[in-house]
């Protein structure tokens, strides 16, 4: 349920740590056909490497929603004898 707050949050702190080297960088919303089977967003970060003259991945942050979950089929009750 929070798992958009959350992958926003990882690719903040990923940021954090690009800005704290003072990395030049940028942030890819990769398209649906580059996502892998499971993802359901992912971002990519790259920084600019002067020495080969272009962006290198340095960091993939994704969701994966409820995939996980449906794929072990795990449920979660709020209370027992709640459905779930």
């Amino acid at each position: 349920e929070e798992s958009e707050t959350a992958l926003e949050e990882l690719t903040g702190h990923a940021e954090a740590v690009l800005r704290a080297l003072g990395l030049r960088y940028r942030v890819l919303l990769l398209a649906g056909g580059d996502l892998g089977f499971a993802n359901a967003k992912t971002y990519d970060l790259e920084a600019w490497a002067p020495a080969v003259g272009r962006w290198l991945e340095v960091s993939s942050c994704s969701t994966y929603t409820d995939y996980q979950a449906r794929r072990a089929n795990v449920r979660y009750r709020p209370e027992p004898g709640a459905k779930p």
